[in-house]
């Protein structure tokens, strides 16, 4: 299937979209990165953990589980999770499955 035009996606965005897009082409955005090494290394960094996380998911059979933490323990995953830059469900996975093998 052929995807959508870009005019054709642009006829599609919402008032939220819209606001995002305009502030975009406005030049309102900074980069967090000062060379476009730094974004390729970024970006090369986050697709692997994407991959890796998809590859443990394919791997396993999952159940769900409940867990309480205290706020503290929880803020140093969530913490961690995003120096990792990975949602922190995934790094609680990733962490667990380097732990128990």
């Amino acid at each position: 299937m052929k995807p959508y035009s870009i005019k054709k996606q642009l006829m599609t965005l919402d008032e939220d979209e819209k606001e995002l897009l305009d502030s975009v082409e406005k030049g309102e955005w900074i980069s967090d990165y000062e060379t476009l090494a730094q974004f390729e290394s970024r970006k090369t960094e986050l697709m692997k953990a994407a991959q890796d996380t998809l590859n443990i998911h394919k791997d396993m059979e999952e159940i769900e589980i409940t867990i309480h933490l205290p706020q503290n323990i929880f803020q140093k995953i969530i913490t961690s999770a995003e120096k990792a830059g990975i949602h922190y469900q995934n790094w609680i996975t990733n962490t667990l499955q380097k732990v128990v093998g």
